[in-house]
């Protein structure tokens, strides 16, 4: 199930990041960091080591990359698209350093609070981080 919940979060991530990079930026993007923290918090629960988080994110960001840079019928000047992938890069860094930061809080918290081992990720904890994805896709206007 956990996989399920992964997919989810992957595709969502994508899908706020094509807003950040649109018309509605100015909102998306906050709604992107949001769903970058959620990302970092669920990579605790994941049992993910710190760096790892900010792995995920790199190879988010190769994956992007390589799809746009290598993608069927992108053959043309690359002049237009540097402003574009610098844009890009800002806004993946910004969700990489939020995810970064929810994975500290939610570390400190289970130190703080707990056993200092993350719990796991439990049925409950699915369904709650489903629930606030779809929070964030509504008030995205999805």
């Amino acid at each position: 199930m956990e996989d399920t919940v992964l997919d989810s979060f992957l595709h969502h991530l994508v899908d706020f990041l094509s807003h950040a990079m649109g018309p509605t930026r100015a909102m998306a993007r906050d709604l992107w960091e949001q769903v970058c923290y959620l990302y970092g918090s669920f990579a605790l629960q994941r049992g993910l080591a710190a760096g790892e988080v900010v792995e995920e994110f790199h190879l988010l960001r190769e994956t992007i990359l390589k799809a746009l840079l290598l993608g069927e019928g992108n053959q043309g000047p690359w002049e237009g698209w540097a402003r574009d992938l610098l844009a890009l890069n800002r806004i993946l860094d910004a969700g990489m350093a939020q995810a970064s930061i929810a994975y500290v809080d939610e570390l400190f918290f289970a130190h703080l609070q707990g056993s200092g081992v993350p719990e796991g990720v439990s049925p409950e904890v699915e369904v709650e981080i489903e629930r606030q994805l779809e929070a964030l896709r509504k008030e995205m206007g999805e």
